[in-house]
């Protein structure tokens, strides 16, 4: 393996800080901030785990794991909830154009 625990460590917690600016960016619906620091992420965990994992190290790499998947959960319900609040305002203003139209037809 040619990733020691202390770098594979220091790449995983770059991996969790930057979830959690991506996180924060999610939560001022910055979503192009977002798509940076996911494109970012995703290219970070994919070199974090390049050289595989020593087997004595496994344990503590499931832990770092889960804690990069609280974060993208995170995210994940940040852009479910604004998505469907996008859908919402949608079709209020579909709404109002149809009142629009409709008046507009009457006039």
């Amino acid at each position: 393996m040619g990733t020691s625990r202390t770098e594979l460590d220091e790449r995983l917690q770059r991996i969790i800080l930057l979830g959690e600016d991506e996180w924060q960016a999610a939560e001022l619906a910055d979503w192009d901030r977002v798509e940076v620091l996911e494109k970012e992420r995703q290219q970070r965990i994919y070199e974090a785990f390049i050289d595989g994992v020593a087997e004595q190290d496994v344990e503590w790499v499931r832990v770092r794991i889960a804690e990069i998947k609280a974060v993208e959960v995170k995210i994940l319900r940040l852009a479910e909830a604004s998505r469907s609040e996008a859908a919402v305002k949608l079709r209020q203003m579909q709404k109002g154009n149809k009142a629009t139209k409709a008046y507009q037809q009457i006039s």
